[in-house]
């Protein structure tokens, strides 16, 4: 049986409050084509049949959150981004370099999410991992 993503919300208890993370996040903002498990940031632990990555967090506060379609919070582009980094190697090894490759595409350019980008990877300690996939990408998706 294909379970979509939004089934898979929908599956939640209705009184959780949580963000969608990760590959998934980077799916609904639409950096990415590739079919992603479920992962989301959450206060409460929910039963491990639901084949859903729960990362408990005390609060939301340090967390960049949007809306996107239907309502579903999720993490920020720039979130999204720093996320991913975090977890090299442990997602799909197309997820990063496509998530910056699509912001670096002529079409999608924003020198300012860029730089904002670029500025939170730095905080982070993860301009190594950034620069390897920003070149690859420039590479690839050359304007």
């Amino acid at each position: 049986m294909f379970v979509t993503l939004r089934g898979q919300l929908d599956s939640l208890p209705t009184n959780m409050e949580y963000v969608v993370c990760g590959q998934a996040a980077a799916k609904l903002l639409g950096l990415t084509t590739i079919k992603p498990p479920l992962s989301i940031y959450s206060s409460v632990y929910i039963y491990p049949d639901l084949a859903i990555e729960n990362i408990i967090l005390e609060n939301f506060d340090d967390i960049d959150i949007v809306k996107v379609r239907g309502g579903i919070r999720c993490t920020s582009v720039e979130q999204t981004i720093i996320d991913l980094l975090k977890k090299e190697g442990q997602c799909d090894p197309q997820v990063i370099p496509e998530c910056i490759a699509m912001l670096l595409t002529c079409d999608n350019r924003n020198d300012t999410l860029i730089a904002n980008i670029e500025t939170l990877v730095i905080e982070n300690g993860l301009a190594d991992r950034y620069s390897k996939y920003k070149e690859n990408a420039e590479d690839f998706w050359r304007c």
